[in-house]
This record gives structure tokens, C-alpha cells and sequence, in this order.
């Protein structure tokens, strides 16, 4: 009998910042084609691109012991109407993000001139659709590994994502991501 393979493409990270995070996050509503936070776009994506997952690994670019932020993942979907093409959101996935307990094992990094701390400890925001969270924090609050979340796009043409942070508003935080 022959072996048979089933190959899901292997991508490399990719860095998204956002500079001077806001206390909370921006209202959704129908409206024209995203394009702040974007993660993921159908459109940029060559054949056979298409995933059905995303990694996310958020960061912070300044750390506080136990200081925490908030992500939220929003799909948008594109209807055609008399007005013209609007996008219709849709939240995939809300997280509140913590660091360690003991500043010391807050990893930092620089990568595109960011100063990139990620978080080590990531819980879902009550109500939102379940991900698959990766949250050493959670069982060692020294841990200096970095949290990660595994989210369905659901059918989603374009993913974005949205930080609020009310410890020291004008912080950058982002997001490493990939899709599978």
C-alpha cells in the first residue's frame, strides 16, 4: 500500500504594529473595505492560498510584571448592494493578554525596529468563539514563553485586529501572525 501525504504549507511570520493603542476597542459596523490591522486579505493572497486557520503570537512593545492588554480578531465578508460593495464584520475571536509575574522573564526582542515583547498568558473574552490557546503563563507565571492562538477564519475574505490597552495607552502593540 502506498504512503499518502498531506502537506499544509509551512508560511513564515509576518509583523503587524499598531502605534498608539487606544483604552478600548473601535465600533464595528458595516463599512467599506478594511484596511487598518489587516492579517489577512483573499485578495493579496496567491492560488491556493486560501487558509482556514491563523497563528497569532501578540506582543507589546513596553512590559509591566502582570500588566495586560486586550486583541480582538474581526472577519469581514464583502456584500454587493445598490450603494456599492460594503463589509459586513464579524468578531472571530476576543482575548485579554497578560505578561508574567516577574519582569525578568519577559523576553524582548527587535524586529522591524519594534521593540516586540509577547505576552505569556492569553485568556478568551467571555461570549467570544472558542480558539485553541497556547498560554504558558497560565500553568508558570514565570514562564518566558510566548502565548500563541490558533483561530478559524471562518469563510472570512479579510481578517483584521484590534488592541486596547488601558496600563500606558500609547503603547504599540501587535501582532506576529500566519496562516495555515
Amino acid at each position: 500500500m502506498a504512503d499518502a501525504t498531506i502537506t499544509t504549507p509551512q508560511r513564515n511570520y509576518s509583523l503587524l504594529a499598531s502605534a498608539s493603542t487606544p483604552t478600548s476597542f473601535a465600533a464595528l459596523s458595516i463599512t467599506s473595505r478594511p484596511s487598518t490591522g489587516v492579517v489577512w486579505d483573499y485578495q493579496t493572497t496567491g492560488a491556493n492560498a486560501s487558509p482556514s486557520l491563523i497563528r497569532l503570537m501578540p506582543w507589546c512593545g513596553t512590559a509591566a510584571a502582570g500588566a495586560s492588554g486586550s486583541m480582538r480578531v474581526v472577519g469581514w465578508s464583502r456584500i454587493s448592494a445598490s450603494e456599492g460593495d460594503r463589509w459586513l464584520p464579524s468578531i472571530l475571536g476576543e482575548f485579554t493578554l497578560t505578561f508574567s509575574t516577574t519582569l525578568g522573564n519577559i523576553p524582548s526582542w527587535t524586529l522591524d525596529t519594534n521593540t516586540v515583547r509577547p505576552y505569556q498568558l492569553v485568556s478568551q473574552a467571555a461570549n467570544a468563539p472558542a480558539a485553541y490557546l497556547y498560554s504558558p503563563g497560565s500553568t508558570n507565571t514565570a514562564a518566558s514563553e510566548p502565548c500563541e492562538i490558533l483561530l478559524d477564519c471562518k469563510g472570512a475574505q479579510v481578517v483584521t485586529v484590534q488592541f486596547a490597552i488601558t496600563a500606558s495607552p500609547s503603547a504599540t502593540m501587535g501582532v506576529l501572525y500566519t496562516t495555515l
